[in-house]
């Protein structure tokens, strides 16, 4: 089978993106798959490179062959692809271009489908309907530039500290905790940088977990984690760069009785949201014992520490046997 892995792109999780493709073409089974890698710059530009090439990081554009993205029919692909595998974080391409582009050209893609990626990408959204669902949320305000609720007004129903994080975005990216009607106006001004909507969230005291979701409609669900996080929370440099602010406890040692509410729960809102093929679903759990449904991501990262490849591992699955089940899961 032939699979065309797309990675890079002009966003913050650039260098996330490029982690995760080097695990995924160092563990891919290659007497099953041949694996071409399309690399877009930050410059927005298209280029088919080969696994050496982004092993060693050499994308001299001497060595590559420009991809032209231009012709809707061949679009510059020389082959036919039996899977598109996109491991391209953020706006444009996570939320649902990758999948229409999938579309496009006939090619199965692995992971979610156009309209739940779209829909997890944009918290707002999703959170709405997971409430709609009767499921636990955290409490949130959603808001626009052109309504932006005063400091006192967000205290008053939220209390201090609250978070405040742009409606679509991954990785911690433009999230920030707030306390002071100072950091309030920092924080809003950075969130918008990143989008036109912005969410307030409650803050949830004590411990975050994360579950993983592997298939189709036999779903595998994985034993949660725990993020023992030792700086204020779970910041993108902590997620990727820096192996001493975060520690994981994989499995998380908690209740038994939680970890089958946190699989549940886990089961019901990629089932309730539409997914398929991955999605890893992040939970907070408050001093009272009450769990809320944080985020979904739909294209979680495949780095060294990354928690998707981790969580599945828990159920005995390998990193090779990860992308076998998600490369079958395509299109389905």
């Amino acid at each position: 089978m032939n699979v065309l892995l797309l990675c890079g792109w002009p966003w913050v999780e650039h260098e996330v993106s490029l982690m995760s493709a080097k695990n995924i073409v160092q563990a891919i089974d290659k007497d099953k798959y041949q694996i071409d890698i399309l690399y877009i710059t930050k410059e927005k530009l298209r280029y088919r490179i080969d696994e050496n090439q982004l092993l060693a990081n050499d994308f001299n554009t001497d060595k590559v062959f420009s991809v032209n993205l231009s012709d809707p029919i061949s679009y510059g692909l020389e082959k036919k692809y039996d899977a598109l595998f996109p491991i391209i974080h953020g706006t444009r391409w996570e939320d649902w271009v990758i999948q229409s582009l999938g579309k496009i050209l006939d090619i199965p893609v692995v992971g979610c489908d156009i309209l739940s990626s779209a829909i997890c990408m944009d918290k707002d959204v999703a959170k709405r309907l997971l409430r709609d669902a009767n499921l636990p949320i955290v409490p949130f305000v959603s808001i626009t530039k052109d309504i932006i609720p005063p400091f006192h007004q967000v205290e008053k129903k939220l209390w201090v500290p609250f978070f405040i994080k742009p409606a679509q975005s991954g990785s911690s990216v433009g999230v920030s905790k707030v306390t002071t009607p100072e950091d309030y106006e920092n924080a809003l001004n950075e969130a918008f940088l990143y989008d036109k909507k912005v969410l307030i969230e409650k803050n949830i005291q004590w411990v975050e977990l994360e579950c993983a979701v592997l298939g189709v409609t036999d779903l595998i669900v994985s034993l949660p984690g725990k993020i023992i996080n030792h700086t204020e929370f779970y910041s993108y440099h902590a997620k990727y760069f820096d192996g001493q602010s975060v520690t994981f406890e994989l499995p998380a040692h908690i209740q038994q009785e939680v970890k089958d509410q946190i699989q549940e729960l886990s089961r019901k809102v990629f089932i309730t949201l539409g997914c398929s093929g991955m999605a890893r679903i992040d939970f907070f759990l408050s001093n009272q014992w009450e769990l809320f449904i944080n985020e979904i991501n739909t294209i979680p990262g495949f780095t060294n520490i990354s928690m998707y490849p981790k969580l599945l591992e828990l159920m005995w699955l390998s990193y090779r046997e990860i992308l076998t089940k998600l490369i079958i899961s395509a299109g389905k």
